[in-house]
């Protein structure tokens, strides 16, 4: 008998202990009941109890079901999520629900089926005729009471009569796969009794290989491609589905270190090659070519035989990384974070795990990504707020987090910036940290600053609209960045002064236009209603200062004729709308960007010759 420790995805800083009759390895997933429910949990220890006096003085139940063969989290990253929980005091399930993709902990789905007496009660008629659907399949509880128009109570009392049974279901989780077509093996010489359209199908799939079913049936019939199947001639094989990039911005395709760039390169692949733990400041400019030095890293890591970790700070970032990535590293990436699907997500993490990627590019939550074999992590931007997560109930900081988990597994970690934060910079300095700088930026010189006073209350200045009318004349686009989204960050009473605040966070709410709204930027409190004073029942409100939705109405009031473009969180909020605005912000037009910080990290678009 062995006795098992089990995480559980609930809010308790314990695990659980269970029996089973065969040994169970950590990280694997097991089903267990927790009071009358069954759910998912991950096995944490297993030990052998030779004598059950030993075992303790509870009555335990029973593991159901083994789901895994394998474990589906490294011994590493099992530790790591142990110190996650203690450094930020929160609860191990919640710690491992916050780290693992959403469909891992998968509850159970109670079920009604048919007993072999009700099967027998219905033949004779015995049970209403509604029961018959359940011969073919099983329903849930709640589907088949509102499809049989039955009370709870009566339903209840035949599963106490024992015509019927409810039973706990897990959903199985499919990970989504797409279809290839290929020769079979045994059958690459072309047969002289086939059609022109059939050789011409085997032709296509020969000089490409194994083709995707879908793009193989835009140039030839189906009808055709049946045929091939029902000869035995082409097969189909079934591979994880993964994440296409249906976006490219300008890469260059090739790329040569500047001698200041090969300098910081040379001392800092000295550091890699000792495969020890190394904090990493790469302190370089914008523009100064921090990405190839990472580039630079990744080939040497990947020379030794080990995996990489990236880290960046937006889903809008990642594709610009990614996109770079794929261009040199080709199909050996995967990519993890919020903006992909629940199965989109599950299924990157199976690649991972099963080591079918050498390289891992993501936001924060892949820091906890099951990367076995890792000797290196890169940290882009590593001042940026958005690495701190402050939505969930684990509020972990994943810069720290990288450092943490270099310093586990004895490797180096690199943070770039052009802006450190002082924490960062203060390690640097104090040489707690390997400093490295790059002051220059190759083949173009630093922009020229202006500081330009406004005029009274206009949001734009007279020398401000003369710059932006220059640069679109001459075909060009202009970049103007605003720290703030929505139309007005604070909403007053005109006549006894009131400011709308959040009653949760005691902030002033700002005002969406477009949804007509009062917003909280940090809990996501909504007021939808705001035309009258709470406190003075005055009608007269003011709209103070400007967000980017504000910016956006006076820009395309003042230059009607020119594309405009907003770029921030309430407009790119799915990863379909990202992939849109990103190719039209990508084409080589004169246009107007209006974006936050979103939109200064990284990206490199066309052209754009003024920033105010």
């Amino acid at each position: 008998m062995y006795l098992v420790d089990v995480v559980l995805p609930v809010p308790l800083f314990k695990t659980f202990s269970y029996l089973s009759e065969k040994p169970i390895l950590p990280g694997q997933r097991v089903c267990v009941y927790l009071k009358t429910n069954k759910v998912i949990g991950i096995a944490k220890k297993c030990e052998k109890i030779e004598d059950s006096e030993k075992l303790p003085p509870l009555e335990l139940k029973n593991i159901e079901e083994v789901i895994d063969d394998s474990p589906i989290l490294p011994k590493t990253l099992i530790e790591f999520l142990d110190w996650v929980s203690e450094y930020y005091i929160c609860p191990i399930g919640i710690v491992y629900k916050t780290a693992l993709p959403p469909q891992t902990f998968v509850f159970s789905q109670k079920r009604l089926k048919l007993t072999e007496k009700g099967i027998l009660a219905l033949k004779k008629n015995e049970l209403p005729k509604e029961f018959q659907v359940l011969e073919k399949k099983s329903y849930t509880f709640k589907y088949f009471l509102k499809k049989a128009n039955l009370t709870e109570a009566k339903l209840r009392n035949f599963i106490k009569k024992g015509f019927l049974a409810l039973e706990s279901e897990i959903p199985e989780i499919k990970i989504p796969t797409e279809r290839f077509v290929r020769i079979k093996e045994k059958l690459r010489s072309i047969s002289e009794d086939l059609s022109t359209k059939e050789k011409e199908v085997i032709r296509f799939i020969e000089k490409h290989g194994e083709v995707l079913e879908t793009i193989l049936k835009k140039f030839f019939s189906s009808r055709v491609i049946k045929k091939l199947y029902q000869k035995g001639i082409l097969e189909v094989v079934e591979y994880p589905k993964t994440r296409k990039i249906s976006f490219s911005p300008d890469i260059p395709p090739d790329y040569k270190l500047t001698p200041s760039q090969e300098k910081v390169w040379k001392d800092m692949e000295k550091l890699l090659e000792k495969k020890e733990f190394s904090p990493i400041l790469l302190f370089g400019v914008t523009g100064s070519g921090k990405s190839f030095i990472y580039l630079s890293a990744i080939k040497k890591i990947l020379s030794l035989k080990k995996r990489v970790l990236v880290l960046v700070p937006e889903i809008a970032l990642t594709t610009y990384i990614e996109a770079l990535i794929f261009h040199y590293f080709k199909e050996n990436i995967g990519v993890l974070h919020s903006g992909l699907s629940p199965k989109e997500r599950y299924a990157e993490w199976w690649r991972i795990l099963k080591g079918e990627v050498n390289i891992v590019i993501g936001t924060r939550s892949a820091i906890f990504a099951p990367i076995e074999n890792l000797g290196l992590i890169i940290v882009d931007e590593e001042h940026d707020p958005s690495y701190k997560e402050e939505r969930l109930q684990c509020k972990y900081h994943a810069r720290d987090l990288a450092i943490k988990r270099a310093k586990q597994e004895n490797i180096p970690v690199i943070l770039g910036s052009a802006t450190p934060s002082i924490k960062t910079y203060y390690f640097a300095k104090t040489k707690k940290y390997h400093l490295f700088t790059l002051k220059e930026r190759p083949f173009v010189r630093l922009p020229e600053i202006k500081l330009i006073n406004h005029e009274g209350f206009k949001l734009f200045s007279t020398q401000i609209k003369q710059e932006i009318q220059k640069v679109l004349e001459k075909g060009n686009s202009v970049f103007l960045y605003l720290n703030r989204r929505g139309y007005a960050p604070i909403v007053k009473c005109n006549e006894c002064g009131y400011i709308w605040m959040c009653p949760n966070c005691g902030i002033s709410l700002t005002y969406h236009k477009d949804e007509n709204v009062l917003l909280c930027h940090h809990c996501n409190f909504k007021i939808y209603s705001f035309r009258v004073c709470p406190d003075c029942e005055g009608t007269s409100i003011k709209l103070l200062r400007a967000g980017t939705q504000r910016i956006e109405e006076e820009v395309k009031r003042e230059f009607p004729d020119v594309e405009v473009f907003r770029f921030d969180r309430d407009v790119i909020n799915t990863k379909k709308k990202l992939m849109e605005i990103l190719e039209k912000l990508y084409k080589d037009t004169p246009k107007i960007i209006i974006g936050t910080q979103m939109g200064i990290h990284g990206h490199n678009f066309p052209n754009v010759e003024l920033v105010a």
